[in-house]
C-alpha cells in the first residue's frame, strides 16, 4: 500500500544531477573559450595556407625589387667608369694610369655583384617552419572543438563529457609542452639565423654606394635577438596556456562534480508496496 508522505522533490536533471554547480560555469566557458580558439585557428590555417601558396609570387616581386635597385646603384658607376677610361687615355704619367685603371677595377667588380635580394617570406620556403605551424593549426582545430563539445555536455550534466574533458585538458597540456618545445631546440634556432641574415641584408641595401655584403655582426647579433625573444614568446605560451586545462582538471575531479555528472538512477518512490 502506498504511504501519503510526500516524496523529496527531485532536480530537474534526475537522481544526483544539479542545475547549478562549478561543471555549468566550465561548461559555459568551454563553449566561449573553444569557440574563440576555434575561430582564431581557422585564420591562422587559412593565413598559413595563402603564405605557402603565395610564397612564389612574393619571391619573385622580391627579385623585380633587387633588379630596380641593382639597376640604380649601377647607373652611376657605370658613368664613373666611364669617366676613369677617358681620364687613363690622358693620363701623362703610368702611376697616374695605373692608380685610374685600379679605381675602374674595383667600379667594375662591384658592378658585377648582384644586388642581395631580401626575402621576407623565408619561412614559408622552411619545410620544419610549415610542419610546425600545420601542427599547430591542425591540433588546435581538432582540441578545441571537442572542448566545444564537452562544453555542451558538461552544462547538460553528462558523464561521458566529464571524462572527455579531462581528457581534452591532459592533451592540451602535452600539446602545449611537446609542441612549443620542439619548436625552441628546432624551429627558433634555423628562423633566428634566417631573420638575422635578413636584417643583415636589409642593411646593406641600404647602404648608400656600399658593396653589397651583409654584415656578419649585425646579423648574428639578430640572431641572438630572435632567438632569445621567441624562444621567451614560447615559454610564455606554455606557462599561461596551462592554466585554464589544469583548472579544468581541478574542477572536474571534484566528488561534487562527479556526483552531478553521475548517469542518472530510476526513482522509487517511497512506501510503494
Amino acid at each position: 500500500m502506498a504511504s501519503d508522505t510526500p516524496s523529496p522533490a527531485i532536480p530537474p536533471g534526475g537522481a544526483g544531477h544539479s542545475t547549478e554547480g562549478p561543471h555549468k560555469l566550465l561548461g559555459t566557458l568551454h563553449v566561449l573559450f573553444g569557440s574563440v580558439l576555434l575561430l582564431a585557428g581557422l585564420c591562422c590555417g587559412m593565413s598559413v595556407i595563402w603564405q605557402v601558396a603565395a610564397a612564389p609570387l612574393t619571391e619573385n616581386y622580391q627579385k623585380s625589387i633587387a633588379a630596380g635597385m641593382k639597376e640604380q646603384r649601377d647607373r652611376p658607376l657605370r658613368e664613373q667608369i666611364e669617366r676613369l677610361i677617358e681620364q687613363e687615355k690622358t693620363a701623362e704619367t703610368d702611376e697616374q694610369r695605373a692608380e685610374l685603371e685600379a679605381q675602374r677595377l674595383e667600379l667594375e667588380e662591384t658592378l658585377a655583384k648582384e644586388m642581395p635580394v631580401v626575402n621576407f617570406n623565408f619561412a614559408m620556403n622552411d619545410k620544419r617552419y610549415v610542419a610546425f605551424m600545420v601542427t599547430d593549426a591542425f591540433t588546435g582545430l581538432i582540441l578545441n572543438a571537442v572542448m566545444v563539445i564537452v562544453g555542451i555536455g558538461l552544462m547538460a550534466s553528462k558523464e561521458w563529457s566529464r571524462k572527455l574533458g579531462l581528457w581534452v585538458a591532459w592533451l592540451k597540456i602535452g600539446r602545449l609542452i611537446v609542441l612549443y618545445t620542439v619548436a625552441i631546440a628546432v624551429i627558433v634556432p634555423a628562423y633566428a639565423k634566417q631573420m638575422g641574415q635578413m636584417m643583415g641584408q636589409m642593411a646593406t641595401v641600404q647602404q648608400a654606394g656600399g658593396p653589397p655584403t651583409p654584415g656578419a655582426d649585425a646579423a648574428e647579433m639578430m640572431s641572438m635577438f630572435y632567438a632569445i625573444s621567441l624562444s621567451a614568446v614560447y615559454v610564455l605560451m606554455i606557462l599561461f596556456g596551462v592554466i585554464y586545462p589544469i583548472v579544468s582538471i581541478r574542477v572536474l575531479i571534484r566528488p561534487k562534480v562527479k556526483q552531478a555528472c553521475a548517469p542518472q538512477r530510476p526513482i522509487v518512490p517511497a512506501g510503494s508496496a
